[in-house]
């Protein structure tokens, strides 16, 4: 697959989620992240596709993956502040304070 192959399939999962459709979004963030583990960007985004989509347990697993994969991703906060928002979905409220309060913390 080309680069701009790949520009364009994150831009229309990009477009899926500013549109609220995270389940599209996860299909074709799921894809680019098959193509390229690597790509941090993707990662995250797809921590953002599985909360959007209330895939809670799936944007957890996902983002604990993202933080030990890219522990120096300059945008890390957000997928913290996304995995509170799955715990506090998943009914794990007090995990979700924690979480949140390491957030600011850090």
């Amino acid at each position: 697959m080309t680069g701009a192959s790949r520009e364009f399939l994150s831009l229309l999962g990009y477009v899926f989620l500013e549109h609220g459709q995270g389940e599209k979004a996860i299909t074709v963030f799921e894809a680019l992240q098959a193509i390229d583990p690597k790509d941090v960007a993707t990662s995250r985004r797809l921590a953002f596709a599985y909360l959007l989509a209330g895939r809670y347990a799936d944007c957890l697993r996902h983002g604990d993956a993202h933080m030990d994969n890219f522990p120096t991703d300059p945008e890390i906060d957000a997928v913290r502040i996304a995995r509170g928002r799955a715990l506090w979905n998943l009914g794990r409220q007090n995990e979700a304070r924690r979480a949140a309060k390491r957030t600011v913390e850090t």
